[in-house]
């Protein structure tokens, strides 16, 4: 089976996830390249589902109601929806700290990076590798 990011021009995910559920109405879905999902389950069949790259910044916010999907992009809308999410299900039960982490207003400081010395057979090269 395939797996796609939905966001637009989002890496492919080839590979099936590793599914863990985290408390009553949060799943976590991990991918081998690094990047994650969070899935609140809400009353209904509505669904909150957060992509997270693999430097655990949002990618990606989607609302599923029923059928009907409506994904969204915006950075900062997206971070106070799981905010509010986060605060939201932890007042019915414990939430662990790596996910209330996540919640911490991380957009302002740009990605750093740095060249990294890589070697096929006895060509050395350098790749720029973000951190």
């Amino acid at each position: 089976m395939m797996w796609l990011s939905a966001t637009i021009g989002g890496t492919m995910k080839d590979t099936k996830p590793k599914v863990m559920p985290i408390t009553k109405n949060i799943h976590a879905m991990f991918y081998q390249d690094g990047e994650f999902d969070l899935c609140f389950h809400a009353k209904g069949s509505r669904k909150w589902i957060f992509e997270f790259s693999k430097f655990k910044r949002i990618k990606c916010g989607i609302i599923i109601d029923g059928l009907e999907k409506r994904p969204n992009t915006d950075e900062y809308k997206n971070w106070k929806d799981f905010r509010y999410m986060v605060n939201l299900c932890g007042k019915e039960q414990e939430i662990p700290a790596w996910i209330k982490a996540l919640t911490v207003w991380r957009f302002d400081k740009p990605l750093r990076t740095r060249m990294v010395e890589d070697r096929i057979g006895c060509v050395v090269f350098f790749k720029e590798e973000k951190y």
